[in-house]
């Protein structure tokens, strides 16, 4: 798995440490068994693993005595946006059922602690929560998390609140059962065979409001690099959207130290600089082309003034911007007069 989606733990560890203030609980004992501090998970180079989220989650459930209703706080902290390409993709998509759709590769790419399935039933389709494989006293807080941070994609994504059709979760009734219940606005079935949300199909085609194909098709592209094992194609990706990036910059950008953004490249055969290069260049290609004055590409670009520009130009490509740009106008020496 990559660094980016190795650096989700992290964030939803800042996601306890917030809820652990708001309910009063004692950092030290949050973090105990922890090799972390706050200020460490504070830092986005840090990279811990799940195992250190559930170590969190674990101290976190047995200071709050069983309660569910935090669970409920948790998973309303999160947004679409957290997601960045892939909540782009989601929100982009035509239909909520095309966006849950890809909800369930997103978990199944990033293997979430809870792991999710859609069982369609009739009218119905059955959104199930699998924690069996987790702790017994952690299953229920992990479950009913997911179960509302899903509920809050949906709510995003159609701009309202979105009906079940019933809420079911596999545990015991805990004390705080009401507060569960008022999110949903149906009573929640405990003690059942397996913790699912009922969606009607109904809701599942309904039209996203920010339903864009081409902006879908382009964040898909995004996902796709998203998880790619590829350093270098993902610094790629991120030099294009910022050509200008320092290699700090580049490596916060993918999750990563600087000093591992530069191993990586290295292993490729490549360096954070002859990337930028690209990147610069391309980017200067396609402003030229549109007809933009030598001297605000070089300032688009971050160069000190036009000579500057004009020479890194040259060195990039052997001729000046002016050459270049005569080159792309000339006619083709292989076509004829006729031609």
């Amino acid at each position: 798995m990559n660094d980016v989606v190795s650096g989700w733990p992290r964030s939803r560890m800042l996601v306890l440490v917030a809820l652990a203030r708001r309910h009063r609980v004692d950092e030290a004992v949050l973090l105990a068994g922890s090799e972390y501090t706050v200020a460490d998970l504070s830092d986005p180079r840090l990279l811990p693993t799940r195992d250190d989220e559930a170590v969190l989650v674990r101290n976190l459930v047995r200071a709050l005595g069983g309660a569910l209703g935090p669970a409920v706080e948790a998973g309303q902290d999160f947004h679409v946006g957290a997601v960045s390409a892939w909540g782009q993709a989601m929100r982009t998509s035509p239909t909520l059922g095309h966006a849950l759709a890809l909800s369930l590769d997103l978990t199944a790419a990033a293997d979430t602690l809870v792991h999710l399935r859609a069982v369609p039933d009739d009218e119905v389709t059955h959104l199930v929560f699998d924690a069996d494989h987790l702790p017994a006293d952690t299953r229920a807080f992990q479950s009913v998390w997911m179960m509302v941070t899903t509920a809050i994609i949906n709510r995003e994504l159609l701009g309202r609140p979105t009906p079940v059709d019933s809420v079911r979760v596999r545990c015991a009734k805990p004390p705080d059962a009401p507060l569960v219940d008022d999110f949903w606005g149906v009573e929640v079935q405990w003690d059942a065979r397996v913790t699912s949300i009922g969606v009607p199909l109904a809701v599942l085609d309904a039209p996203l409001p920010s339903a864009d194909p081409r902006a879908h098709a382009e964040a898909l592209r995004e996902c796709e690099l998203l998880f790619t094992d590829d350093v270098a194609v993902r610094a790629r990706a991120a030099l294009a959207r910022d050509p200008q990036s320092r290699p700090a910059d580049t490596a916060a950008a993918l999750g990563l130290s600087e000093r591992t953004l530069r191993r990586r490249l290295a292993e490729t055969g490549t360096a954070h600089r002859e990337l930028a290069a690209e990147a610069r260049l391309a980017r200067a290609a396609d402003l030229l082309t549109a007809g933009l004055p030598r001297s605000e590409v070089a300032a688009r670009l971050g160069f000190t003034d036009t000579s500057a520009f004009s020479h890194a130009f040259k060195r990039w490509t052997g001729v000046t911007p002016t050459a270049w740009l005569r080159s792309r106008h000339r006619p083709s020496e292989v076509e004829g007069p006729g031609d």
